[in-house]
């Protein structure tokens, strides 16, 4: 069913007539805790040397007073921020301060924006996802998706942790996923 409500999501690619950004760089990252130290400094190594421009994490663990100190580490970026909830969650979204990025919309399991690299680009959408991890909310993540996309009928890139697999030798620990279809 999971499968079948993710095919409706599809629909056949059309060939756009976009000018490619000059340069792109976007990461998607379940940090799984940001809390300690050698996660800061990892997080830290990402955004000096690999200079990322636009970074989803999903999973920090940490409140938004916390993620506002955190933040005044890196200098030059700005970000938008969901809370934790419970003993999970928390989904920022960095970018540096040059692309012109504009929230659409946020909520406990998404943070949707508009990016415009620069004046001479395309307008284009991104949304960082981090699904329902209870295999009894599992359909709300499609539902969630199948309503953003019509949202916009900007070209859309979706990027996060879904919470889903698709065979159980992905997955460590917890209960074994039906493999029926």
């Amino acid at each position: 069913m999971l499968r079948s409500k993710l095919s409706r999501i599809q629909e056949p690619m059309l060939t756009l007539k976009m000018k490619p950004p000059e340069q792109m760089s976007l990461l998607c990252l379940n940090c799984r805790g940001l809390g300690k130290p050698r996660a800061v400094t990892d997080l830290r190594c990402i955004f000096e040397v690999c200079r990322h421009s636009l970074v989803f994490l999903s999973e920090t663990k940490l409140s938004a007073a916390e993620m506002r100190d955190f933040m005044v580490q890196f200098e030059g970026f700005t970000s938008v921020y969901v809370d934790y909830r419970g003993r999970s969650g928390g989904l920022p979204m960095i970018w540096k301060k040059n692309p012109a990025v504009n929230l659409l919309s946020c909520a406990a399991n998404h943070v949707d924006v508009s990016v415009k690299w620069n004046q001479d680009s395309d307008e284009w959408r991104f949304t960082g996802m981090y699904g329902f991890p209870e295999t009894v909310n599992k359909l709300k993540t499609c539902e969630l998706l199948m309503d953003l996309k019509h949202r916009s009928t900007l070209p859309w890139l979706i990027g996060g942790d879904l919470n889903e697999i698709l065979y159980n030798f992905e997955k460590r620990g917890g209960h074994l996923k039906s493999q029926a279809v």
